[in-house]
C-alpha cells in the first residue's frame, strides 16, 4: 500500500480544458507530495516548461492560455525543458522518499498521463521513470468511495465536499493543491488507495 501520493497536473500551450489539451506541448508542470500516513502535504512545486517548438520569433502560447493562466511568452521561452523537469521531480523523490518507500502518482482524470505526458515524452524520446506507468485516477476513486456519479472535474469534488480552492495560487499549483486536499479528505473519511491503474509501456503511448 502506498505511503505517499504524488499529485501531478500538466497544462499545455493550447486549451487547458480536456477538449484539445493534448494538441500542444506542456508549458506548466506542477506536483505535490502527500504523506498519507501523517495526512499532510510535504512538498509542492510548479515548473514552467519550455516547448521544443518554441522559437524566439514565434508565439508559443494561445491567447486563452495567456489570459487564463497569466503566463507570458517570455516566461515560457526561458522555462526548463520537459526532460529536466521530469528529472528534477525524480531526484526529489529519490532523495526524500528513497528507493523503498511505496508511492504512486495521482491525477485528475486520464488526460494528464495518458493523453498529454506519455505521448509528448514518446515523441521527444524522453524515458519516463517506471512510476509514470501506474496511477490513481482521483475522479474514479472519489466516485467509488462517495457513490457519486456526478463528478467530472476538481471543482465538482470540491463542491461535493463543501471545500474551497486557494485562489491565491497560480492555476496549475492551485489544481494540485486541490487534488491534495481531496486526497487527504478521502483518507480522513476512510478511503484507501489500493489498486492503481496501469499504463502499458509496450503499446501505443498512453494506452
Amino acid at each position: 500500500m502506498a505511503k505517499y501520493l504524488v499529485a501531478i497536473y500538466t497544462v499545455t500551450a493550447g486549451l487547458h480544458e480536456e477538449l484539445g489539451c493534448d494538441e500542444q506541448e506542456i508549458v506548466l508542470f506542477s506536483w505535490v507530495v502527500v504523506d498519507l500516513t501523517n495526512t499532510k502535504v510535504v512538498a509542492a512545486q510548479t515548473h514552467i516548461v519550455k516547448p521544443r517548438g518554441c522559437d524566439v520569433n514565434e508565439n508559443a502560447l494561445s491567447d486563452g492560455c495567456k489570459t487564463e493562466l497569466g503566463l507570458s511568452e517570455e516566461q515560457v521561452k526561458t522555462g526548463q525543458p520537459l526532460e529536466q523537469v521530469i528529472e528534477q521531480l525524480d531526484q526529489f523523490i529519490q532523495a526524500k522518499l528513497g528507493h523503498d518507500t511505496p508511492f504512486h502518482l495521482v491525477t485528475d482524470g486520464q488526460i494528464h498521463l495518458r493523453q498529454v505526458l506519455h505521448p509528448e515524452a514518446s515523441q521527444k524520446n524522453i524515458n519516463l521513470p517506471h512510476y509514470y506507468y501506474s496511477f490513481f485516477d482521483l475522479r474514479k476513486d472519489f466516485r467509488k468511495f462517495y457513490n457519486s456519479e456526478e463528478i467530472h472535474c476538481i471543482q465538482d469534488m470540491l463542491n461535493y465536499l463543501v471545500m474551497e480552492s486557494d485562489a491565491t495560487a497560480e492555476f496549475s499549483m492551485q489544481q494540485v493543491q486541490n487534488i491534495a486536499k481531496i486526497v487527504l479528505r478521502l483518507v480522513q473519511d476512510g478511503h484507501t488507495f489500493e489498486t492503481p491503474e496501469q499504463i502499458n509501456s509496450h503499446l501505443e503511448p498512453g494506452i
